[in-house]
């Protein structure tokens, strides 16, 4: 079973975590080197406490002398932890190939094989692949020998027991006899496709049908023997052994020289020292076999139900003879997405939930209940609720469109039920002591008012349009105020070598274009000033006068 864990938990949850699963402490503390190497480390500090040993110039030892081969021990654990964990990563991938093949297979068989006469075809096909990946998964385990075994392959219904006695009497190795279950299952489908229901004038080419479905079952086999190969070749014996070699020796060089400490100090940080080092050698030598049933392998039982539970599904929800009508009554009434719809913005409150813990909820976790076995709760069995749980039933046509005349033919002839005599009476007291308010049916008002927030984007809109129809007459504005200088300056160039004052014409046209208002007469009067109407009066007076 895979062990989930939380990235994030403080770092001393890894001294308690090994109560829920295997951690370096069971995997160092069983192994008997680990106690002799312990042991020695004991004895041979109380033989240089009592004078048995002398320790003699190890006391004074200089550890630069020993650093370089603990620095190769260490180059080598890591070096080979990181090959066995490459190869770990590999053989989980081509397994997920095999799963997804498998899905993929059953969604190709079930989409392209959907008529109901060839309805048995796709039936035995499918059983043929989930039987092959039975025989694979527990068969690499060193299974599938006897005939308990086979028995268990007839029971889950996967093979006949004919099928199933000649698989045994097949001349193999270890997994040959997947390749002939692949060839029986293509066989099926080719034989489902000289069905009548592919030969019409529109249907589609069985060629590209079989190409499609043998291109899964290729990859399905091609990942089945890069497993087989993989596991074949292990880790080169010369790179394991020199690894031992080397860890050992450096073990024991350490176990020495710190008893000549002669303190029981050194106790505690050479235990600490082989559980790191032999822990490294314990997680590598796990990792580089995951199929061994332990807790950091392969959930092979998982991934045998995953392909089982989800194949089964898919075939069994897709099993109706109306997907033609239905998928045409989908394509009738879909429609356009509306501006809210294409408005719309996912919120984190959707996306999240309050105190999300990946490693309970995630969706993807392999100690996850399959759906089937979530079925196995309920009376009718997990037949009924596949039933029920088709994806193109019967009401799903009614609703989307199908036979909508007659449903209107039914509900004209159909009567309304009586009431008995006593619910008539209950209905009347309580319409006496309760009347029922008036209903008002308002008109459904199909073209709503857009929000504020749809009314001032609009408004954002056009004045985004105006702002950069501006900035292009500014543009123009300035490039003709360009032309202009360049005129002006070329025809005072010219002015000025025939003579002409160009200069005082130019000046004083700048000077009338920068004043604050229009050009005064020189022999015209000022406009006189006054303090109050009586001063006003006067002056009004005296301009008539003068006129």
């Amino acid at each position: 079973m895979v062990f989930y864990y939380e990235q994030k938990d403080p770092i001393y949850h890894a001294l308690f975590v090994f109560t829920r699963t295997v951690t370096i402490f069971g995997l160092v503390v069983r192994r008997i080197e680990f106690w002799v190497f312990l042991a020695g480390h004991c004895v041979a500090m109380g033989m240089f406490r009592t004078g048995v040993w002398a320790p003699g110039e190890l006391k004074d030892l200089h550890w630069e002398a020993v650093s370089a081969t603990q620095m190769f021990m260490v180059f080598l654990l890591t070096f080979y932890n990181g090959h066995c964990y490459a190869r770990f990563m590999y053989l989980y991938d081509l397994c997920m190939e095999v799963l997804d093949g498998t899905c993929f297979f059953v969604q190709e068989i079930v989409i392209s094989m959907s008529p109901p006469s060839v309805e048995k075809h796709r039936i035995r096909a499918v059983k043929y692949v989930l039987a092959m990946l039975h025989i694979f998964f527990v068969g690499i385990t060193g299974r599938m020998k006897k005939k308990s075994d086979w028995a268990e392959i007839v029971k889950r219904g996967l093979l006949t027991a004919v099928e199933a006695e000649q698989l045994e009497r097949y001349p193999s190795q270890s997994i040959e006899t997947v390749l002939v279950i692949g060839t029986w299952a293509m066989q099926i489908v080719d034989k489902g496709l000289e069905d009548d229901a592919f030969w019409h004038s529109r249907s589609m080419r069985i060629a590209h049908t079989h190409n499609r479905l043998q291109g899964y079952m290729t990859d399905i086999l091609r990942a089945l023997h890069e497993i087989g190969d993989a596991m074949a070749l292990p880790i080169p014996f010369p790179y394991y052994h020199v690894m031992n070699v080397v860890l050992i020796f450096n073990l024991l060089v350490l176990c020495i020289l710190t008893a000549a400490f002669q303190t029981y100090q050194t106790v505690f940080p050479f235990l600490v020292s082989l559980l790191f080092f032999l822990g490294l050698r314990e997680v590598a030598a796990s990792v580089a076999d995951p199929f061994n049933g332990q807790d950091s392998d392969f959930p092979l039982a998982k991934f045998v139900e995953y392909a089982f539970d989800n194949s089964i599904c898919l075939l069994e929800a897709f099993r109706n003879d109306e997907a033609d009508r239905f998928t045409r009554k989908m394509v009738e009434s879909t429609t356009e997405f509306t501006n809210e719809q294409l408005r719309h913005i996912l919120p984190n409150s959707v996306l999240y939930t309050k105190g999300y813990d990946a490693t309970l909820t995630m969706p993807f976790s392999w100690n996850k209940e399959m759906p089937l076995y979530q079925m196995t709760g309920t009376v009718q069995g997990p037949g009924h609720i596949l039933e029920n749980s088709r994806m193109f039933p019967e009401d799903w046509v009614v609703y989307m469109g199908g036979d909508e005349e007659e449903n209107k033919g039914e509900k004209k002839d159909a009567k309304p039920k009586k009431k008995s005599f006593i619910k008539r009476c209950c209905g009347a007291i309580c319409g006496l002591c309760c009347p029922k308010r008036e209903v008002i049916h308002l008109p459904e008002d199909t073209h709503k008012a857009p929000t504020e927030m749809m009314k001032t984007e609009m408004r954002l809109l056009r004045e985004q349009k105006e702002n950069a129809s501006m900035q292009e007459d500014i543009i123009h504005m300035k490039d003709h105020l360009a032309l202009l200088k360049v005129k002006l300056e070329h025809r005072c160039s010219v002015g000025r070598e025939l003579g002409l004052p160009v200069d005082a014409v130019v000046n004083k046209a700048y000077g009338e274009m920068r004043g604050t208002g229009p050009v005064r007469d020189k022999n015209r009067k000022p406009a006189p000033e006054f303090t109050s109407f009586d001063e006003a009066r006067t002056i009004v007076a005296d301009a008539k006068k003068s006129y």
